[in-house]
């Protein structure tokens, strides 16, 4: 209680460029990039698009404040 907290907001070009090294990927190339970052081999590994896409977007985070190299 009374920490303020801080959001950042990433567009979907910023997670894709990030991800899968285009700005206007495709969500299956952003998916194929999450798969290998995350040394994931069965696409089924993720149930939905919006699956991978929010592992991409915390991938994107962690890049952009330094825990991991894309």
């Amino acid at each position: 209680e009374g920490h303020a907290k801080h959001i950042d907001e990433l567009s979907p070009t910023t997670v894709k460029k990030t991800v899968a090294g285009n700005g206007k990927a495709s969500k299956d190339d952003v998916k194929s990039a999450v798969m290998r970052y995350l040394q994931v081999e069965d696409a089924k590994y993720f149930a939905n698009e919006d699956e991978s896409d929010a592992a991409a977007v915390a991938l994107t985070h962690l890049a952009m404040i330094g825990v991991i190299t894309l």
